[in-house]
């Protein structure tokens, strides 16, 4: 039998890459998830309507759906470990923002991102 014909043995960077993709899809899904649970603070902190609420949530969802194509794209011409690595910084970075901005306006623009 040769080399080329043996089994490959798995090694521990499959194991690693599949608890990284695991985590970020679990933490993808929580931000998802968390948005109805934080809708009673908003609407008590900043006072928006269920209406400015049900705006946001579209446009989040809106613009997840519409990017998935473009996205595809993307990760085609520049492979999925650089587009992964660059999407997962940026979302780290945008996620904190929903705290520090006062308006409906912020909120909506880092929803977007």
């Amino acid at each position: 039998m040769s080399d080329a014909m043996a089994i490959a043995v798995p090694t521990r960077r499959r194991e690693v890459v599949f608890w990284l993709a695991s985590a970020t899809s679990f933490l993808l899904y929580l931000h998802r998830y968390t948005w109805n649970l934080i809708r009673p603070q908003l609407q008590e902190e900043y006072g928006f309507s269920n209406t400015t609420l049900e705006a946001l949530g579209t446009s989040f969802y809106a613009t997840y759906a519409f990017g998935s194509v473009p996205s595809g794209v993307v990760i085609d011409l520049f492979g999925a470990h650089l587009v992964l690595v660059v999407i997962v910084l940026v979302w780290s970075l945008a996620l904190p923002l929903h705290g520090v901005t006062g308006n409906i306006y912020g909120i909506g623009a880092v929803r977007l991102v």
